[in-house]
């Protein structure tokens, strides 16, 4: 059994007039105390790490204080959200933030693997990406199309949907005595919700994403993400859909501890709200406890 700490929108604000924003890092801080008592050395932050300020110093600076209060011996994985480019460039982003590679491939023990997708890739937050870029031209050509989709959502390029596809296709092929190696062992993580809990919040092409690991039905266990505040589940041709409530935006605070055994994932919420979970592959119906963790 091997542990991961679970945070969704911190959305952390300095400027004045947002009591819930200002406060976040003081939640935050009673999560990380939480997991180093756990135990938990590995962090999943899914994204709008930040609120965004009223420019671009001010965001920076409140990045640095949210990194900064993450354990210094805790592995942190951050996805990007719309948030964290409202004020900020995307290159400073990544750096504030230690992002090597926006989407990405992680190495969890025991064969688990966690998959970082960017839904942001295709966006008109802060700007999006500068005009020529592939990025830029494909959103052009979505909002084209889509004229009416939320824009505070966002989505992925068709060349990150191609790298999605090549990962799974390589991971399908890694076999042991004609054993599956990675069978169910596959979680993803995207900052807007890839199920359709809600239809204003979830990635703008969260159809084709969906489409490409129902193409591989054997891999993918449960895909993670935040951006609706409120949170929400739905379990869909096999593959659980998580999004966490926002730490900010509930009345104490909103954090969890994934436990990982064997092919089982279990959420503890941290809060009267972070409802706990029992996810196995491929259930038939999703046993849900009222009984809270803290």
């Amino acid at each position: 059994m091997f542990q991961i700490g679970l945070v969704a929108d911190i959305q952390y604000a300095s400027k004045p007039g947002n009591p819930m924003m200002n406060s976040s890092l003081t939640r935050l801080q009673e999560a990380v105390q939480y997991w180093d008592q756990k135990g938990v050395s590995f962090v999943i932050n899914l994204g709008d790490t930040i609120d965004g300020g009223r420019d671009e110093q001010e965001s920076k600076d409140d990045m640095i204080k949210v990194v900064n209060c993450f354990s210094k011996d805790t592995t942190i994985e951050h996805v990007i959200g719309n948030h964290c480019l409202k004020r900020n460039k995307r290159e400073v982003v990544r750096h504030l933030l230690g992002i090597q590679s926006d989407y990405r491939v992680v190495d969890l023990p025991h064969d688990w693997k966690l998959i970082v997708l960017d839904t942001t890739e295709l966006s008109v937050c802060g700007g999006g990406f500068p005009e020529g870029t592939y990025q830029h031209c494909e959103t052009m050509e979505f909002l084209k199309d889509n004229p009416t989709v939320e824009t505070y959502n966002g989505g992925v390029t068709s060349k990150q949907l191609k790298w999605f596809r090549d990962v799974l296709l390589d991971l399908s092929s890694r076999s042991v005595d004609g054993k599956l190696i990675h069978h169910k062992k596959v979680i993803v993580a995207a900052h807007h919700p890839v199920g359709p809990i809600v239809p204003t919040h979830q990635a703008w092409n969260a159809a084709d994403i969906r489409s490409v690991m129902n193409d591989f039905p054997s891999l993918v266990h449960t895909v993670f993400s935040g951006h609706y505040h409120e949170g929400g589940y739905v379990l869909l041709n096999g593959v659980h859909y998580l999004t966490l409530s926002s730490l900010m935006s509930c009345d104490d605070n909103s954090f969890a501890v994934m436990e990982i055994s064997d092919l089982t994932i279990k959420i503890n919420g941290c809060d009267t709200e972070q409802h706990n979970y029992t996810l196995k592959p491929k259930p038939e119906t999703l046993p849900r406890s009222d009984n809270f963790v803290c």
